[in-house]
């Protein structure tokens, strides 16, 4: 009887290595040289028995110390577009109630505490001088760094050659401070200057402005002298020049001039002179 269980119990185990042969006797992993390929058409989970992409990993990935590490799609072998390569935040899972989608971080590794350390920075296109364009918000950057949208900015902004540009190619370039409470400031260190060139006309829309004092009383209050330097031509005075006062210098020892274009009795526009 012993006998008879234990010829039964040997059919019935070569019976169940022979049905489950496909999916676990058969070898997944095939060693080619010193490289290990999985040639399974399915996907590959490690720490997770449900694996939604090609290899999906339950946990940290990380690599050994001691080089460079890179990630990068393969080097196209024809002539062709290389492959783009997304890096993205986890989606939420559909409410109610609404959860925000997870975060992308970027951070440089932490200092080791030396005499000169810091943290490590957070670099984009450094590797083989290629200089390649960063865009937020569009897919088509056309500078260094494009910005489809606003910058908050909480401290400074500095640059390498003291020069900051400010353009735009369709609209208005606006420097505004939104608090009621606060001014905008535009300074130049040392003794240098700050120059408003345009080709067209400049002005001041809105309140006094006062030069050596911040409490003007008028429009235009001058602390201290202001001087008219007219190296041009004498306009014609008429309906648009009138109000304006003119300064001519004298040529040697010849006396100066000071002259008001205002219109008369009559209402004749005419160079008044007041000196």
């Amino acid at each position: 009887m012993n006998r008879q269980k234990l010829i039964l119990s040997m059919v019935i185990g070569l019976v169940l290595m022979t049905a489950i042969k496909p999916s676990v006797v058969s070898a997944q992993w095939v060693t080619v040289g010193n490289d290990i390929l999985n040639k399974n058409s399915g996907k590959v989970g490690i720490g997770t028995s449900n694996p939604i992409q090609k290899l999906e990993v339950s946990g940290n990935i990380g690599f050994t110390a001691g080089a460079d590490r890179f990630i990068a799609p393969n080097i196209r072998t024809m002539a062709s577009t290389g492959d783009n390569l997304f890096i993205k935040g986890g989606d939420a899972g559909s409410g109610p109630p609404d959860f925000s989608g997870g975060n992308l971080y970027l951070d440089g590794g932490r200092n080791g505490g030396g005499p000169s350390p810091h943290d490590g920075y957070v670099l984009l296109a450094t590797k083989s001088n290629v200089k390649s364009k960063v865009g937020i918000g569009t897919s088509s950057p056309g500078e260094m760094l494009d910005v489809n949208g606003n910058i908050r900015v909480n401290q400074r902004i500095t640059t390498s050659f003291g020069d900051l540009h400010l353009t735009s190619l369709t609209n208005d370039v606006d420097l505004f401070n939104g608090s009621s409470s606060h001014r905008l400031n535009i300074f130049s260190g040392s003794d240098n200057k700050v120059v408003l060139n345009s080709a067209g006309n400049s002005y001041f829309n809105g309140g006094k402005v006062g030069v050596g004092t911040e409490s003007p009383s008028q429009m235009l209050e001058v602390n201290g002298g202001m001087r008219m330097n007219t190296a041009t031509a004498m306009p014609t005075c008429n309906d648009t020049t009138r109000g304006t006062m003119w300064f001519t210098m004298g040529i040697g020892v010849s006396k100066d001039s000071l002259q008001v274009c205002a219109q008369g009795v009559g209402g004749t526009d005419a160079w008044r002179t007041v000196y």
